[in-house]
């Protein structure tokens, strides 16, 4: 493993994942005195709080980002179960509660923790893309690989380090996993058993092999550094960090920072952010809106929410409601319990796939073509979820083919939440000639830049249909107002 760290290049961005309290973080940054960029992820708690406070006591925080989040293969919430609530334990569970080697245990505390594909988590935060990558997740290797295969593929990857636990002994998990990274064009290039030569935990070493390695880059011109004090140089020569090097890259980093910061408060985000309401504390609202983002069922935030919260007021309590794109079903109940806030039971109905999108523009939706999203959900479950709330009716599958079981109805309001192209496009044809008069369509997405393909079939459908008034919101939503 230090052979492996000793490799590293000045320009490398170094992934530790599974970081624990940062053993391998800070190896990796008293190695490299100029100090690499730096991404520790740690789901535990207490491991985490370690780790942030590590790093903060060696003056680290400036060059590492410590997110306190599980890498699987689906982005969601899962309940992160504890062997023990100490600092640098190991071998806590995601999902259900079972060890590295297939058997149940009792788990001390149980807590839901924010799951991410590495390729949502890069995408989401703007992270940058890492170059060398240590993986250490107690069994969870195969599922963190597979939601990073975009990433893998990509080719900034240079080499993985992968701590391989074959509980069987049988080398089925090394199996699977070397698979998986020869897939991407990854090749096996040594290995590090732990323990005793029988043992079944072992390092591997992963390169990208030549014929898919991306070329290489111009090599930069660099200044001589100045010479600095014999204190100084006698540490860089070792290796070891400059005070005068380190204050200097903490002051630039400090001096982007403020100059973000300023621009941020110039801007329409932070504008006035002291003068405006607080959305987290109006009566009714709050505590419906809290409820439904605790659960982690909706992407949806106060902001977002607030705008749904008076769209459902302001409808026609004797006609029906529809939402398209229910993912896991957070929105739809927070559209019932809004209705049943205000002594009202319309009819509503839930429509989804509840399986990931139907279909997908590669041309438009370049984020979403060919991406497993939104797959972690079923109709079961979300009936599940729903059965308390009163007037809802599922509709199960793509919009295109379900559509004639709303042929007969007439709406006052339709949530359409899809992400994509096609589907926006369909469904506001749909739903503009079974409108009632001043019904509104809230659509989620529009102007998001990961969703262009809402804002394309919104604008194509407002240029081409008569009696529609569309407004732009700055929640990252649009309201389509039909015209009486």
């Amino acid at each position: 493993m230090l052979r492996w760290i000793g490799s590293f290049e000045p320009d490398d961005v170094f992934y530790d994942i599974g970081a624990n309290v940062g053993g391998v973080t800070f190896t990796v940054a008293g190695l490299h005195a100029n100090g690499l960029r730096m991404v520790a992820i740690e789901p535990s708690f207490s491991s985490f709080e370690a780790l942030a406070r590590n790093l903060s006591l060696n003056g680290l925080l400036g060059s590492t980002i410590p997110l306190q989040v599980a890498l699987l293969d689906q982005t969601g919430l899962q309940p992160l179960n504890y062997r023990s609530t100490a600092a640098g334990v190991s071998l806590h569970a995601v999902g259900a509660a079972v060890d590295h080697e297939g058997a149940e245990f009792t788990p001390v505390e149980v807590q839901l923790v924010p799951t991410y594909r590495l390729d949502d988590l890069i995408e989401t935060l703007g992270l940058p893309e890492p170059t060398v990558v240590k993986i250490d997740v107690d069994g969870y290797e195969e599922l963190v690989l597979r939601g990073a295969i975009n990433t893998l593929t990509a080719g900034s990857i240079r080499e993985l380090n992968v701590e391989v636990v074959d509980h069987d002994r049988a080398g089925t998990r090394l199996r699977a996993i070397t698979e998986l990274l020869g897939g991407a064009g990854y090749e096996a290039a040594g290995a590090f058993r732990h323990g005793p030569e029988d043992g079944f935990v072992a390092d591997h070493l992963f390169r990208r092999r030549a014929d898919t390695r991306p070329s290489e880059p111009e090599p930069r011109e660099r200044s001589d550094a100045p010479e600095g004090t014999p204190v100084e140089d006698g540490a860089r020569r070792a290796g070891a960090p400059t005070p005068r090097g380190k204050n200097t890259l903490l002051a630039e980093r400090y001096r982007l920072l403020s100059q973000e910061v300023s621009e941020l408060r110039g801007s329409y985000y932070l504008s006035g952010a002291g003068k405006k309401a607080d959305l987290r504390q109006l009566p009714g609202f709050s505590e419906l809106a809290r409820r439904v983002m605790e659960e982690g069922r909706s992407g949806m935030n106060y902001d977002r929410l607030y705008v749904l919260w008076q769209a459902v007021r302001g409808t026609r309590s004797d006609l029906p409601l529809a939402e398209v794109g229910a993912y896991r079903g957070g929105s739809a109940r927070f559209i019932s319990q809004t209705l049943r806030h205000d002594g009202r039971a319309a009819r509503f109905y839930v429509c989804d796939t509840f399986a990931g999108h139907a279909r997908t523009d590669p041309d438009i939706d370049t984020r979403h073509h060919g991406l497993r999203r939104f797959e972690d959900t079923s109709a079961e479950e979300v009936a599940a979820y729903l059965e308390d709330d009163l007037g809802i009716e599922l509709i199960v599958g793509d919009i295109v083919e379900t559509s004639e079981q709303l042929a007969g109805e007439r709406f006052s309001f339709v949530h359409l939440d899809l992400d994509v192209y096609h589907a926006t496009a369909f469904c506001l044809r749909f739903f503009a000639t079974r409108l009632a008069d001043d019904a509104v369509i809230l659509v989620d997405d529009y102007g998001v830049v990961t969703c262009p393909g809402v804002q394309k079939a919104t604008d194509e459908f407002v240029a081409t249909t008569d009696g529609f008034r569309l407004f732009h919101l700055l929640s990252g939503q649009a309201i389509l107002y039909k015209v009486s």
